[in-house]
């Protein structure tokens, strides 16, 4: 009887344990603050073809289009730019099309146990921004070094964890060039590099 009892009980235990042993962490790793940080030094910086028709180049002689590019890295390089980045990643949704249309083409599987739908807030100590842009606080008094309001999404991971999906919103927009963007990444030799952008 007693043991009846016991192994009756036991089973909703079990169930529990089971289902929240399952439930996928809700908690930032370091593989995300890595491609986090990729996303922000390739990403959150001032856009080139914004100065193609600004006052800058009207100084110089323009003799081709690669000395153009030089002169605006160089304009781009000792001035600095202020951005607003959240600190919560946005929650996706694996079944829209975008998402859906990157993770079918990348031949990797993505599997889709994880609870995507929810935002988490992640530790801006861990973020390095590139050395001439400065994060504020407000969008207020900001002139036109001005860059943008950023907002990234949850980092989605491949069962090896060598690829990764993540999605950068430019609420913003420093140029018409410039907006949402989805990036597949890959993991060689513990680097991680973006290989698509959609």
């Amino acid at each position: 009887m007693y043991h009846k009892k016991t192994f009756t009980l036991s089973i909703p235990l079990l169930f529990i344990i089971l289902i929240y042993g399952c439930k996928p962490s809700d908690k930032i790793s370091e593989e995300d603050y890595k491609i986090i940080n990729i996303i922000v030094k390739e990403r959150i910086k001032p856009s080139i073809d914004k100065y193609f028709l600004s006052e800058d180049l009207r100084k110089y002689k323009k003799n081709n289009l690669d000395q153009d590019i030089k002169i605006i890295d160089s304009i781009i390089n000792t001035r600095k730019y202020y951005f607003k980045l959240s600190d919560t990643l946005y929650s996706i949704n694996l079944e829209n099309k975008k998402y859906k249309d990157i993770i079918s083409g990348s031949f990797v599987f993505f599997p889709n146990n994880q609870n995507y739908n929810i935002p988490l807030k992640f530790d801006k100590k861990k973020v390095k921004y590139n050395s001439n842009t400065i994060e504020v606080e407000t969008e207020k008094n900001i002139d036109e070094n001005y860059i943008g309001s950023y907002r990234i999404s949850r980092v989605i991971l491949n069962k090896q964890h060598d690829r990764a999906v993540v999605e950068l919103k430019i609420d913003a927009k420093q140029s018409l060039f410039e907006g949402d963007k989805i990036f597949l990444l890959e993991k060689n030799s513990e680097m991680w590099k973006i290989i698509k952008v959609q």
